[in-house]
């Protein structure tokens, strides 16, 4: 079951295109049957960085299903980068400072790392330098 709901979200999400994390929560909610809102939050340890709050385990776990199976990827934004995305999109941007350059052992004070969540080229579509290649 979790392969189906898993291939259906990422063809809608590939139809509907690149969004903010946030936004994809609420877009899963949308197009299938799991909760995505809960009282979790998804931090990126390694940087003391705060992603997007507001999620369940459920929501966890399938970004950890789909991030594996290399059916999306998450791509850090830069803050003037993100006040565009989330100001157009209307998600929302968390009252702390952006983290923008991470340092190599992360932050001391946890920022906000907005995030653009993307789904991955099929490997048949990816290119190289040398011409297509996976096919």
């Amino acid at each position: 079951m979790n392969n189906e709901m898993d291939r259906s979200i990422v063809a809608e999400l590939k139809k509907r295109g690149d969004m903010p994390l946030a936004m994809f929560r609420d877009f899963v909610g949308e197009v299938s049957d799991l909760e995505p809102h809960g009282d979790m939050q998804v931090v990126n340890s390694d940087w003391n960085c705060l992603l997007c709050t507001g999620v369940s385990g459920e929501f966890i776990q399938l970004m950890q299903r789909l991030t594996d199976n290399d059916l999306i990827e998450a791509k850090r934004m830069m803050e003037s980068e993100a006040i565009f995305v989330h100001g157009y999109h209307g998600t929302e941007m968390y009252d702390m400072p952006v983290a923008n350059e991470i340092p190599k052992n992360g932050y001391k004070k946890r920022r906000f790392a907005p995030t653009l969540i993307r789904a991955v080229t099929t490997p048949a579509l990816r290119y190289s330098n040398t011409g297509a290649s996976g096919a």
